[in-house]
């Protein structure tokens, strides 16, 4: 099930999923605020900016070159929106098994931008 919303905010969290999908930050500036605080880190704190926000997503697909992330649902609820993401990949490097992860993701959004984000494992 996808309840899709029309709004710029749902449209600019589509957004930041391709990113890890596709590697391609080349649109980051348009969706990423230079404010920008990821609450959730990898491990050592606050990630802070775009270039916080694009260190995840190379790190993301460095260490799992065939992700592919999926949003399962979707609520935009003024400037925030709700994100249900399955993450998989086929066959990580030097392995037969297939991974597979659920998470839910939180950010907010001001003037169509990306300003905080938390997220958790849901599996």
């Amino acid at each position: 099930m996808t309840p899709l919303d029309s709004t710029s905010n749902g449209e600019q969290m589509h957004l930041m999923v391709q990113f890890f999908n596709t590697g391609d930050l080349s649109a980051l500036p348009s969706v990423v605020a230079t404010d920008y605080v990821d609450h959730q880190g990898v491990g050592q704190g606050p990630l802070l900016g775009p270039d916080g926000f694009a260190g995840v997503v190379r790190l993301s697909r460095d260490r799992h070159p065939e992700l592919s992330v999926d949003i399962d649902e979707l609520h935009v609820a003024g400037d925030v929106v709700v994100a249900k993401l399955n993450w998989s990949e086929p066959k990580p490097r030097g392995t037969e098994q297939h991974t597979y992860r659920r998470t839910i993701e939180v950010v907010r959004f001001a003037e169509g931008l990306a300003v905080e984000h938390w997220g958790e494992r849901l599996d």
